[in-house]
């Protein structure tokens, strides 16, 4: 197992063969605290799959391995030189930036209504 120039998991076997671990979807679980105050209690899941390459050829593909972490364990970590934290609390940033524009919150009332193609012109 090696992680490649590009960043990829690949297992090589020879030249012309290897395999590729892609992360297919990733699950963020978030358990907030019943008092209201910050929470660690949650995890991130990776659901991955192999992809088996021969030369430029994808042969096929294969379940990969099922990677679960803890908000903890991952808020402890740095990536690519970006600090966990900065990694949790980003996603934490989207979430709330996608959930606003979801329910229209912060959009001013004409934005969030319906628009009657009749009365168009």
């Amino acid at each position: 197992m090696q992680v490649s120039e590009a960043g990829d998991i690949e297992r090589v076997y020879d030249q012309q063969n290897r395999d590729v671990l892609i992360g297919r979807r990733l699950e963020v679980l978030f358990e907030p605290s019943v008092d209201g105050s910050p929470s660690f209690d949650g995890k991130l899941i990776w659901h991955t799959e192999w992809q088996h390459w021969m030369g430029d050829v994808l042969r096929g593909t294969s379940l990969g391995p099922r990677i679960e972490r803890t908000i903890a364990q991952v808020a402890a970590g740095e990536f690519g030189g970006v600090p966990g934290m900065d990694v949790i609390a980003m996603v934490k940033a989207a979430y709330v930036a996608h959930a606003s524009e979801a329910l229209g919150i912060g959009a001013s009332p004409l934005d969030t209504l319906p628009v009657d193609d009749d009365s168009q012109g």
